[in-house]
């Protein structure tokens, strides 16, 4: 057993995890991961009607999904494990340092101060001196002998954190139309993750570059309902997502859905000054000015016209709707024409002195939002932080000890000393920073 625990905790099984995690790692990075229908289509590029094969392989392998497969979660437990046994080993020498055991005194120096001279001049510069037998003891940066423990505990954390995350967290998307609300994710799988609350979309707004279809921003309005009751409202841009209860969602894409629920917003002036606000619904017959009324029978996304001055939908993008209107008086069709939103001209209806102006589209588009749930989250931040201070311990707090005694000889005092250091750098030489304390 004691053999087993020691290759567990070795250097060089250490090296070989880590050699297995970094090739399994850039394999992850060259073959594409996931089950959707990007996936296949990528697969398709390279291995056009093999691809079907290919995806089956990786599939089995687990290939198709690295960094969540059973091989490569097993060695980052053995790649823990290791760690760990490493740190174990580290404790008696963290917390007791060097000691004078085959501790051979070669270096040699004339000096003029007793042992309990330098000993003192030692403590002012910082040493801490203990005397073991015949032979001095002083170090100092004893707090670097804890250095790579520290270290070792930070990456120990990310990796806790990392499986954590993987297990109790998921990452999906949700869809939701404008006034409607779901409480569930959409996994990679297709299996659904419970958010344990309730996100309801009120509103989305979409903005495009003039002329093309190509959008230059778009945003949510959500509201956060628990128990039926409004806790939280916020706007999720592709810059500022939302979080709440762990839970982060990022604006991740929108579209289009015909909604027979949907409302039509626009709002009449006449002579400039007088204005109505009005939603209807499509087919909802409502009084427009005087003797006249309205409905609203058609809709278009993104209107345009042929070269013979014909009406058509050039695009399922919300970059430029326009709704069909028909004007009634009393019950025979007087007028009918579309009124565009980006083109608040096409309104003017001139036979009745009035403007009608398309102020927006409720309840037909949805938003696309990526969901993410990550409570190992705050432990990988934790581990980072921890692994930097261990590296401020490890190369700014370089633990050494000199052990040391002094002599009298043919009239000349000596000193014969040892020095040792937790960490050796090529640039400092072993008895520099304690000869020039005596010399």
């Amino acid at each position: 057993m004691k053999k087993i625990i020691n290759f567990l905790g070795s250097a060089g099984f250490a090296v070989v995890l880590v050699s297995l995690i970094a090739v399994l790692s850039v394999a992850g990075s060259f073959i594409p991961q996931g089950d959707g229908a990007a996936v296949m289509d990528k697969l398709s590029s390279f291995f056009g009607s093999d691809a079907a094969q290919v995806h089956a392989f990786l599939i089995s392998t687990g290939l198709i999904d690295v960094y969540g497969s059973a091989p490569f979660l097993v060695l980052m437990f053995l790649f823990a494990v290791n760690l760990v046994l490493c740190t174990l080993k580290l404790v008696p020498f963290a917390r007791k340092g060097f000691n004078n055991y085959n501790v051979k005194l070669a270096e040699t120096a004339s000096v003029s101060l007793t042992e309990a001279e330098i000993a003192e001049k030692l403590a002012k510069a910082g040493w801490k001196s203990s005397r073991e037998g015949s032979v001095y003891r002083v170090s100092r940066h004893a707090c670097g002998r804890y250095g790579v423990i520290i270290l070792h505990a930070g990456i120990v954390a990310v990796l806790l954190g990392a499986f954590i995350g993987r297990t109790a967290g998921f990452n999906g998307f949700m869809n939701i139309l404008e006034g409607t609300y779901d409480d569930v994710a959409v996994l990679p799988s297709g299996e659904l993750a419970s958010l344990g609350f309730e996100v309801r979309c009120d509103d989305f707004e979409a903005e495009y570059y003039a002329g093309t279809s190509r959008p230059k921003a778009y945003t949510s309005r959500v509201t956060i309902l628990e128990n039926g009751a409004e806790v939280k409202s916020a706007d999720i841009d592709v810059n500022h997502p939302l979080k709440y209860k762990g839970v982060v969602f990022y604006q991740t894409n929108f579209g289009v859905y015909p909604n027979k629920n949907a409302r039509v917003r626009f709002h009449t002036e006449k002579n400039g000054s007088e204005r109505k606000d009005m939603e209807v619904s499509f087919g909802e017959l409502f009084m427009l000015t005087g003797d006249y009324a309205g409905k609203i029978t058609d809709f278009a996304p993104t209107l345009a016209s042929d070269s013979e001055g014909r009406i058509y939908s050039a695009s399922d993008e919300m970059n430029n709707p326009a709704f069909l209107l028909e004007v009634y008086k009393v019950d025979e069709p007087v007028l009918r024409g579309w009124i565009l939103k980006n083109r608040p001209e096409s309104g003017f209806i001139g036979e009745l002195g009035l403007s009608v102006v398309f102020d927006g589209l409720w309840g037909i588009e949805y938003t696309g939002l990526s969901v993410k749930k990550d409570p190992g989250t705050p432990i990988v931040y934790a581990g980072f932080a921890i692994i930097f201070l261990g590296l401020i311990f490890i190369y700014f707090f370089n633990y050494t000890a000199v052990f040391f005694t002094v002599e009298d000889k043919d009239g000349k005092r000596l000193i014969r000393y040892a020095v040792r250091r937790q960490r050796r750098y090529p640039f400092v030489k072993p008895d520099d920073g304690f000869k020039r304390l005596f010399s």
